[in-house]
Parts: structure tokens; C-alpha cells; sequence
């Protein structure tokens, strides 16, 4: 999995999607997700690495099956929130603490 650091107003959001979908373009009617590098490319993480950064966001921006499956298994997002674009898992988290 792949994670991207962006701040903004001191705040730290996350773009992370799947290490295989990164640079790929998913379109399904009218819906549209660019994986773009210059967005999401950042450091490769384990699960453990991306759980422990997961506390320090106030949002994250979350693309590919695993990610996403984590965010619903570890209670961050609703699985009827989760956008589903050709096969592709997509997800927003706003954290509450933040």
C-alpha cells in the first residue's frame, strides 16, 4: 500500500491506495478516479505502518480493495459509504478528533 503525506493549514491528510492500482485511471457511467502519482505517490507502508498514521490525519483519501477494507475493518469508514468505480474500492474519512 502506498501512502502520500499532504498538510495543509497544519493539518495532515492521507492519500493512500493499493501499490498496484497507482498511475491507473478507473471509469465506470460518469464516475471517475485518477490513481495520479502526483497525488497518491508517495511511500510504500506495511498495514501496521498505515494504522499508526491513521491517528494523526484529519482526512484521508483512501482508492483500492485493501486499503479501503481496512478503513471498514478497523471501524474508520461505513461499508454503505464505500463508492465502488469499475471493480474499485474508493473512500473519504474525515477523523472526528480533528
Amino acid at each position: 500500500m502506498i501512502v502520500k503525506k499532504h498538510t495543509s493549514s497544519g493539518k495532515l491528510l492521507l492519500a493512500v491506495c493499493d501499490s498496484e492500482i497507482l498511475g491507473k485511471k478507473f471509469s465506470e457511467g460518469s464516475k471517475v478516479v485518477d490513481v495520479s502519482a502526483s497525488f497518491y505517490g508517495g511511500d510504500e507502508v506495511s498495514v501496521d505502518e498505515f494504522l499508526k498514521l491513521l491517528s494523526q490525519a484529519y482526512m484521508i483519501n483512501a482508492v483500492g480493495n485493501e486499503c479501503v477494507g481496512l478503513l471498514v475493518n478497523n471501524g474508520f469508514v461505513d461499508s454503505s459509504n464505500v463508492l465502488m468505480i469499475d471493480g474499485v474500492k474508493c473512500a473519504q474519512c474525515l477523523m472526528e478528533k480533528h
